[in-house]
């Protein structure tokens, strides 16, 4: 067994220093315990693990990025939560009665039904201008049916809107409808090819929503084949199941596919009323006469309002310009005082 060896000492020391060789060691003495780690109690566990969750939402809370310019102007939409904080009324000023008959306007009973306010019936190209049409009356209304839109999506009301067209077989038109949109100077009609895709065809370009419009997720869309929009499809079972009993109407055209859908949903029970400066018809006195039969008789098929007196009633005015969609920017929107 070799022994330990001195080292001499440097200059300026007077300490030695040991060493032994590696083949003296112990193999037990390599074994060097672990430093014992120190164990907290629970709740002192606790009470760090909560501090520092809580430090971390501090941070994720912090402002990032540029910082707004205050003087920067907001563009604001009528789809504002703020609408809410109204008190609706329970009926709205019509003629010839107060709608509904008996004041139960609110989101629970009343449904918004947009009729066939599509490309094919509101655009350039589609199938409307091919029946020698002017389409004028129908892009007019937009801008106060997209404002009506807003306020009804903001209370929380459902909001349905319908497409006439048909399957792309033709299997849902007879030949009757064929031949009859058919007679017109152009010679063209349900089927044919035109600028937005077959005219009147479910799936084409033409067939869609006007863009201003476009349903939302929730807003459901009635295909019918015809022009009541309780005629081949699931409308009135929607509309119960729902416990819906008012329909606020409106859209294209008023003395077809409006006036059809009104009066059947009039027959099946529901009460109605007519947005008259929401809705149109191919010329001028058709939108009248449809109009006024339904005044007939102490409110024959329903009553007739306006869409001025539905915002008031829902406590929404025109008074800001406001940017939605790209539309025109005089649309309604709501003003709250707290």
């Amino acid at each position: 067994m070799e022994g330990p060896t001195e080292t001499p000492p440097t200059a300026g020391t007077s300490s030695k220093l040991v060493s032994f060789p590696e083949s003296t060691w112990n193999n037990e003495d390599k074994k060097l315990p672990k430093p014992s780690t120190p164990r907290h109690s629970f709740p002192l566990n606790l009470l760090t693990f909560f501090g520092t969750f809580f430090s971390k939402s501090r941070a994720r809370k912090k402002p990032v990025g540029v910082q707004r310019d205050p003087g920067r102007k907001i563009l604001r939409t009528s789809t504002v939560s703020r609408i809410s904080l109204y008190k609706m009324a329970s009926s709205i000023e019509a003629v010839p009665y107060k709608w509904p008959h008996d004041s139960s306007f609110d989101s629970k009973t009343t449904a918004l039904v947009i009729i066939d306010m599509q490309k094919d019936f509101c655009s350039p190209g589609g199938y409307m201008e091919y029946q020698q049409y002017d389409i004028t009356p129908a892009r007019n209304i937009i801008p106060r049916i997209q404002a009506l839109l807003s306020a009804f999506r903001s209370h929380g009301f459902p909001v349905y809107h319908t497409r006439e067209g048909h399957r792309p077989d033709l299997s849902t038109l007879s030949s009757r409808e064929l031949r009859r949109s058919r007679n017109n100077a152009s010679g063209l009609g349900i089927g044919d090819a035109g600028p937005l895709g077959r005219l009147l065809i479910r799936g084409e370009k033409g067939h869609e929503i006007v863009d201003e419009l476009y349903p939302i997720a929730g807003e459901n869309v009635i295909d019918k084949p015809g022009r009541s929009a309780f005629q081949h499809t699931e409308f009135r079972l929607m509309l119960n199941i729902r416990g819906i009993k008012n329909l606020v109407i409106c859209g294209v055209t008023t003395d077809v596919c409006v006036h059809s859908t009104l009066r059947e949903a009039n027959d099946n029970g529901f009460d109605c009323v007519l947005v008259e400066d929401c809705a149109a018809a191919s010329t001028r006195p058709l939108h009248e006469f449809a109009v006024e039969s339904i005044k007939e008789e102490g409110g024959i098929f329903g009553a007739v309002t306006t869409s001025d007196k539905i915002l008031r009633a829902m406590s929404v005015v025109r008074d800001e310009k406001v940017v939605l969609n790209g539309a025109p920017k005089d649309v309604s929107t709501s003003k709250c005082e707290v």
